[in-house]
């Protein structure tokens, strides 16, 4: 997965425990305002990566390191924000969809089992992303993730075809892709 580097300045360097899981957030803006807000020092937030409506991945800050994306839940997650008009009601793109796979799997294969939560279910009442409009059931279960939201058991057959998709373009090596009961 070909992933660019755009460094913020808002994180704290190390961590203090573990990761034990992703937080998923939906930017509410466009990608070039949601990267600079990101990357502005006075905004004292930041998220490990940011998925852009194409699906191109850019890397803010090294996993090794503290992100400020979710509070709380900072030392012990990697935060992914995808740039969406959340509260407008606008859709992810399924390149995004497919990109949040694969860039998961290589997660998860570098720190084994992870939860994964929307960060609206970590803070309630304060945020509300990614949003009703996000479709959980297009994550590969393939990809090790422990808990999903508890309306999704299965992934749909679009997270099979996604899979397919990231391993015939040799963004996925080894493994079986999820299935779908």
């Amino acid at each position: 997965m070909n992933i660019i580097w755009k460094p913020s300045p808002n994180f704290t360097a190390g961590r203090t425990k573990p990761i034990e899981g992703v937080v998923l957030h939906g930017t509410d803006g466009d990608f070039p305002g949601c990267l600079n807000w990101l990357q502005n020092p006075l905004a004292e937030v930041s998220a490990h990566y940011l998925i852009d409506r194409p699906g191109q991945v850019y890397k803010l800050v090294q996993e090794a390191n503290t992100a400020w994306h979710c509070r709380g839940y900072n030392s012990k997650s990697i935060g992914i924000e995808l740039v969406c008009r959340v509260t407008e009601g606008q859709d992810y793109t399924g390149k995004q969809y497919v990109s949040l796979n694969v860039l998961l799997a290589e997660i998860v294969a570098r720190h084994g089992k992870l939860w994964i939560e929307p960060h609206s279910k970590l803070d309630p009442g304060r945020r509300h992303d990614p949003g009703p409009q996000f479709q959980w059931a297009q994550l590969s279960a393939g990809n090790e993730i422990e808990t999903l939201p508890s309306e999704i058991s299965t992934p749909s057959s679009w997270a099979v075809e996604a899979w397919e998709w990231a391993a015939e373009e040799g963004l996925i090596t080894g493994g079986d892709p999820p299935s779908v009961v």
